[in-house]
């Protein structure tokens, strides 16, 4: 049984989102499952890392490619990178603010192992 997407509150970190650059309505055939037709400045969210999903497609990664360069096309955000640190046990991502790069919890929370069970825990 699938999950109700209607009734899940989205965790943003898990989302690619894409904007329109060119100033003209236009077909993305790279977007989505079959292609997007974006507005002029719209943007455009699906679930995971767009660029996982597309390099599998010569085709689409050569026009997701094409798009980047002309400039058709921004990638706005994708999924937080994530790293474990084994001595503090937590795991950490990376975040931009005001220029600066540095590390902050993942969008879900803190979680760390150290319960004894080999199961991470949430730390409040």
């Amino acid at each position: 049984m699938g999950i109700d997407d209607s009734t899940v509150t989205p965790v943003a970190c898990f989302y690619s989102t894409l904007r329109n650059m060119t100033g003209n309505t236009m077909s993305f055939g790279f977007l989505g499952e079959h292609g997007k037709r974006l507005e002029p400045d719209q943007q455009f969210t699906e679930r995971g890392n767009i660029l996982d999903r597309i390099s599998r497609n010569r085709r689409k990664f050569q026009a997701f490619e094409a798009a980047i360069r002309r400039g058709d096309i921004v990638l706005v955000s994708t999924p937080q990178p994530l790293y474990y640190d084994a001595v503090t046990d937590r795991t950490k991502a990376l975040q931009v603010n005001n220029g600066a790069v540095g590390i902050t919890d993942p969008c879900w929370g803190t979680y760390h192992s150290l319960a004894g069970d080999g199961f991470p825990t949430r730390v409040e």
